[in-house]
């Protein structure tokens, strides 16, 4: 597969050598896509105190975006690069850590979250719909166009639904100067660059690995989605330590419904997933289902999702990890 020019071609030149050069690239390039995320995190915030954006759209900015980037960039350049099922295997793997790893992990160290009633009744349900959409749409064996048309109007849906509900959302503004407005957008610029940068080589590294290997490259996916979710699982850190845990719900929800919903349908409008390692496809939906049908169970338990709950979300999540690596080989 020939390289998207914003790759020089030294670099280019290092894929496809050997397995262990391989497997350095593709380390070396996710470690640049997680900084380079947080550098476009940081840098957006500054640029939209800078415009004077309203509260709610900073806020919105920060919790219904940023945390799903990586996923946004690896899907839009797997698809771009004709290898749509990248993606797919990335989505399914990240929704699924997001509830063992991410929510698992964060009721694990606090023991028990809190749950509001409209959590329980709407959010938890609504994401549950969004996150199994594209599954029912791709059991045709294929997410065309028009399915990743449906999932946008999803999308499109949740943010309406959000500005209805949360038009009084504040958070924190500073004044930023023009000369700092410049070096904000400047270093904005750069790291969208390197997040095209890296996708890029990841994916290409990530299927040499798999042929090399002999894996199917949607298992690829679904081990990088590890990588790709620690900008939820470090906001969710920051969360329990500063607030006990009252914004990691809305961040894994949000990220959950981001994931299945613009994502799958942006990487469909650009290039149409056909279904491919179908055992593993419904291994990773039957997981997700029950993931997802156990923490809309749970969080209707006493309105709160308690230590043991967050164990098995977690222990869960392991035994995925493992069926799918056996799976996969």
């Amino acid at each position: 597969m020939d390289m998207i020019k914003i790759v020089p071609n030294f670099i280019s030149s290092l894929v496809g050598q050997s397995f262990v050069l391989d497997l350095i690239v593709f380390l070396a390039c996710f470690f640049i896509l997680m900084w380079a995320a947080g550098m476009l995190v940081t840098n957006l915030k500054k640029i939209a105190n800078y415009l004077r954006l309203s509260n709610y759209v900073i806020a919105f900015i920060l919790m219904g975006f940023i945390t799903s980037i990586p996923e946004f960039f690896l899907g839009v350049t797997s698809a771009l690069n004709k290898v749509p099922i990248y993606s797919l295997g990335n989505i399914l793997g990240a929704n699924l850590a997001d509830i063992g790893l991410v929510l698992g992990i964060g009721v694990i160290l606090i023991q028990s979250l809190r749950i509001k009633k409209k959590v329980a009744k709407e959010d938890a349900i609504y994401m549950l719909i969004v996150a199994v959409l594209p599954l029912i749409l791709i059991s045709d064996g294929l997410l065309s166009r028009p399915d990743g048309l449906v999932l946008i109007g999803f999308f499109a849906f949740y943010v309406t639904r959000l500005i209805y509900q949360r038009q009084r959302s504040k958070v924190e503004r500073k004044e930023v100067s023009k000369w700092e407005m410049f070096g904000h957008a400047l270093t904005f610029l750069v790291s969208i660059y390197f997040l095209f940068f890296s996708s890029q080589v990841m994916i290409n590294s990530g299927l040499s690995i798999s042929k090399q290997l002999n894996f199917p490259l949607i298992l690829i996916g679904i081990f990088s989605a590890i990588g790709t979710t620690l900008p939820e699982l470090s906001f969710t850190l920051k969360s329990i330590f500063r607030y006990r845990g009252e914004m990691t719900l809305g961040n894994v929800i949000g990220s959950v419904v981001v994931n299945s919903s613009l994502i799958l349908g942006v990487v469909a409008m650009i290039h149409p997933i056909v279904l491919a390692n179908v055992a593993l496809v419904i291994l990773s939906a039957v997981f997700l289902i029950i993931s997802l049908v156990l923490f809309l169970i749970f969080s209707r338990t006493d309105e709160e999702l308690n230590l043991k709950e967050g164990l098995i979300l977690f222990f869960l999540y392991i035994v995925f990890i493992i069926l799918a690596t056996g799976i996969g080989r």
